[in-house]
């Protein structure tokens, strides 16, 4: 396997690996409080590490492309330069699609080091965005659990009180039905 692609697949797995906590809600099948509180508290900490990432892999695809461009030029030039009589018409001259074949042939391994390396960067620039763009999403996610958790503790509140209302009226009944006295069996 190509390097590069395994440079790429060993940093994907290790993006995934270091955020996959952040997403894990569920222990032991059940999703609690302090889970989705912490998840919320470190919702903004993890997007904005996810942005400054995906910032400086867009700054270093950047900087690739104009090295890419810089070498490129150089080699186009110098060989129209080569193929191009000057004292010809321009009609004539070698085709930019030509030349471009030219540049690849005689710089073929060179190329592809260049094309391999682009290849990587901008993967990588992509897989960052994907991630923020989902874990935007996340944030729905993580709304709509802490509201359902809100209306499940309202409501084991109200079924509290109710119980707790319940067990006073057994209390105020106990307490009102007279008490009939015990009595002793002659024997």
């Amino acid at each position: 396997m190509n390097e590069n692609i395994q440079d790429y697949i060993s940093f994907v797995t290790g993006a995934i690996e270091k955020y996959k906590k952040s997403v894990n809600f569920i222990y032991n099948n059940e999703v609690n409080p302090h889970t989705i509180n912490e998840a919320l508290a470190s919702y903004s900490e993890i997007l904005f590490v996810l942005t400054s990432e995906y910032q400086r892999k867009k700054a270093e695809a950047y900087e690739l492309e104009l090295n890419f461009q810089t070498w490129w030029d150089e080699k186009f030039t110098l060989i129209r330069r080569e193929l191009n009589n000057t004292d010809l018409p321009a009609s004539k001259w070698v085709s930019k699609q030509e030349i471009e074949s030219e540049v690849r042939y005689r710089n073929r391994e060179e190329y592809k080091d260049w094309k391999a390396q682009l290849f990587g960067v901008q993967s990588k620039v992509s897989f960052y965005r994907q991630m923020l763009e989902n874990w935007k999403r996340v944030d729905s996610i993580l709304v709509q659990l802490s509201n359902n958790m809100r209306a499940e503790m309202k409501s084991l509140s109200t079924e509290d009180r109710a119980n707790r209302k319940l067990n006073e009226e057994e209390r105020a009944y106990t307490m009102a039905v007279p008490k009939t006295p015990k009595r002793r069996l002659a024997m």
